[in-house]
């Protein structure tokens, strides 16, 4: 996405107008009429294009916070389910060698019995 060389706004490519000058062989790239006029008539930029530029840097801001945030709660999913892993893992030993321990008893009590 090119951005307005005015306002220093990101726009859809097929939305603004692209000037190039002969002179200097230099490209400028607009948003709007609006602030390719100001440009040409070589204003200094305006309250309107100095917002969008800090509604813009909040925005990238929110969106930084967002992505972090998404980040800690999957590492913190990935650490759970590890340690959720973990233990389900060893309760099957020890479930495991309960079993083997009570299959043991009763071969020795069945044994026992048979003698």
């Amino acid at each position: 996405m090119p951005k307005c060389t005015y306002c220093s706004k990101d726009y859809l490519k097929h939305k603004g107008v692209t000037v190039i000058d002969s002179k200097s062989s230099e490209i400028y790239n607009y948003c709007s009429s609006k602030c390719r006029k100001n440009a040409e008539m070589k204003r200094k930029k305006r309250k309107w294009a100095l917002k969008v530029k800090e509604e813009k840097d909040e925005e990238v801001k929110k969106d930084e916070i967002k992505k972090e945030d998404k980040s800690n709660e999957k590492n913190k999913k990935q650490e759970e389910s590890s340690t959720n892993k973990k233990s389900e893992k060893s309760e099957n030993k020890v479930k495991k060698k309960e079993s083997s321990e009570k299959k043991s008893e009763k071969k020795g009590k069945n044994s026992n019995k048979q003698k």
